[in-house]
């Protein structure tokens, strides 16, 4: 062993709560495994994870930097108080020992060093999870034995951010009516419902007069834990919402345990006195759903090329989206083809912005409008024959099927053993045949109407081509006039 070794030293508790209040866990927590590292003489680094549940190893940075630390080689052993530190989760608690295990890395409980990888070691740390994991739902149904207790007392059980904004608890932990909060509470309705606002709108006037949330009271911050990013707090759409939909702002009772995974604890009504009216509540509701309604037809008309537009690669129309980003947001027009849910083969074509598309075809419309001849050449000369073309393809595939249906038909009859088989080789077998030979002579007809305006471009490039040799070659065919002419025609036959 070296002079002096690499130890990895983690620290865990379970809520911001004891994370900003406990004047005992996590400084005990340090002081015990700096007093085992000093006596040891060992160089640690000290990881902590505050506030966070040991029911998951997902979103705890810390433990995640102090594993990596383990994979580089860089730690021997990791010291934690105890086992349940690290995590309650057996399964969570598996993938760590592997970690701790593939680098010969030693778990170290205070005084109790485990080496994972002998099996008595092992199975003691698979016991100590067992019992980690019996201990937190153990702690789960006592607590909530405890709140369901208070609640039946007409007590709210829980403080902070869980109490309904608008509300606080008095001396007996009753709910009463928190005058600043209420006033916010009626103006954010009164704008709603009155005023015609949106939940979009509100949070910005709030904001503007400089009215705190409820977590900006508390003094706590917003943390992406998937991200690791701290947000402003302030209000947002979802706070306004989340007032403007619930009832208990006109009841005068709020219900405890809703939907509880517990058995023995059965929803409570806790009595309180209503902020405002059943009819303003009804009234913000329905404004609310009349906003929805007219937002939901404004981007109806909005996408005005829905339908219309077809992608050149997988045919599926283009219908309209939007998407947010920090400038704003953006509206495009994309094919319905890129979906996985429409089609097990998702087409890779780019979307295109609403504004440019949308330009360009109002750009053309104009054109054509200010000049109708246009439009009648561009019909007639462009797309007449590829119509028509269309239509008399779909117009003999119908033939085809149809004759598909008899020759079923007389297939069954071919097959039935009632028939005498002179009548079956001599009249069913030729209609057959007839059949076929029929099916055939639309195939060619329904290849060649498809691919007709393809062999036309192609003619007509072909054409052009000669076109230009003769102009440059005119000298050498002013002798044989003839000849342009005849080469043209040999061309356009061939082809």
């Amino acid at each position: 062993m070296n002079k002096k070794e690499k130890v990895a030293c983690y620290v865990r508790v379970s809520s911001n709560k004891q994370a900003k209040d406990d004047k005992y866990s996590i400084p005990e927590q340090i002081n015990i495994l700096e007093n085992i590292c000093n006596r040891n003489n060992w160089d640690y680094e000290l990881y902590k994870d505050l506030g966070i549940s040991g029911e998951t190893i997902k979103e705890r940075p810390q433990l995640k930097e102090m594993l990596k630390g383990c994979s580089n080689g860089i730690y021997s052993r990791v010291l934690v108080v105890d086992q349940d530190r690290l995590s309650r989760n057996i399964k969570d608690l598996q993938v760590l020992k592997e970690v701790l295990k593939y680098n010969n890395v030693k778990l170290m409980l205070q005084d109790i060093v485990l080496d994972l990888n002998n099996k008595d070691d092992d199975f003691m740390s698979d016991i100590q999870g067992i019992f980690s994991k019996r201990e937190l739902k153990v702690i789960a149904e006592r607590s909530a034995r405890g709140r369901y207790q208070k609640a039946k007392q007409g007590k709210f059980p829980s403080g902070g951010n869980s109490i309904p904004y608008g509300y606080k608890l008095d001396e007996e932990d009753r709910l009463v009516i928190d005058e600043e909060e209420a006033r916010v509470v009626r103006r954010i309705f009164d704008l709603i419902a009155n005023h015609g606002w949106s939940c979009y709108r509100v949070p910005d006037d709030l904001n503007a007069l400089g009215i705190p949330t409820r977590l900006k009271k508390l003094g706590r911050t917003l943390k992406s834990k998937r991200y690791n990013r701290f947000y402003e707090n302030k209000w947002t759409r979802n706070n306004v919402k989340s007032i403007v939909y619930n009832d208990l702002y006109y009841k005068n009772e709020y219900i405890y345990a809703k939907n509880s995974k517990f058995d023995f604890v059965k929803p409570v009504s806790i009595k309180k006195e209503p902020i405002i009216s059943k009819r303003l509540f009804l009234k913000a509701k329905k404004q609310l759903a009349a906003n929805k309604s007219n937002y939901n037809n404004r981007v109806k008309t909005m996408y005005i090329l829905t339908g219309r537009l077809f992608c050149h690669k997988c045919k599926y129309p283009y219908c309209g989206g939007r998407y947010s980003t920090k400038k704003g947001i953006v509206l495009y027009y994309g094919d319905l083809g890129k979906k996985k849910e429409v089609t097990s083969n998702p087409c890779k074509s780019a979307a295109v912005r609403k504004e440019l598309i949308e330009d360009v075809i109002k750009n053309d419309v104009k054109h054509f409008l200010l000049n109708p001849e246009n439009i009648k050449s561009y019909l007639l000369d462009k797309n007449k024959k590829s119509l028509n073309n269309d239509f008399k393809a779909i117009e003999f595939e119908n033939k085809k099927n149809k004759i598909r249906k008899d020759i079923d038909r007389l297939l069954e009859l071919y097959l039935n053993e009632d028939i005498p088989e002179s009548i079956r080789k001599s009249s069913i077998a030729e209609k057959m045949k007839e059949k076929e030979e029929a099916l055939k002579a639309i195939d060619d007809v329904i290849f060649e109407l498809k691919n007709k305006e393809k062999k036309e471009k192609l003619v007509e490039k072909r054409i052009n081509s000669v076109r230009k040799i003769l102009k440059v070659n005119s000298l050498k065919f002013k002798s044989e006039p003839f000849i342009a002419p005849v080469l043209l025609l040999k061309l356009s036959n061939n082809t």
